[in-house]
């Protein structure tokens, strides 16, 4: 009689390949969970600091070419609208309706 060697015959091999295919994949389940937050969280974190140097320099730009009492007004109203404009993007990407939001991804998560 010829042993099958891809099914295991005793209840003791069985059970212990099911508890180890069960391991794997709720290790692999928990690690594809943890992804998406991180990517994300890496994502804002580049987003803001892009944010940052472009007020920043824009600001100085605007500042240095205009002459003196029209440059302050002028930075501060292009870093007004610059922030005005990121924040409309924040909120569609990451806000609390936005595509990217946590929120969002909790409730897929749980179906």
């Amino acid at each position: 009689m010829v042993e099958k060697k891809d099914n295991p015959g005793s209840r003791v091999e069985r059970m212990d390949l099911f508890w180890t295919s069960r391991a794997t994949r709720r290790r692999e389940r928990i690690r594809k969970t943890m992804l998406r937050p991180l990517y994300q969280e890496v994502l804002k974190n580049l987003f803001l600091a892009l944010v940052l140097i472009v007020d920043v320099l824009l600001a100085l730009q605007v500042f240095m070419s205009l002459g003196f009492p029209v440059n302050m007004l002028a930075a501060l109203v292009a870093v007004c609208v610059l922030l005005y404009i990121e924040m409309r993007i924040w909120n569609a990407v990451w806000g609390r309706s936005g595509r990217w939001s946590l929120e969002k991804y909790d409730k897929g998560q749980r179906k």
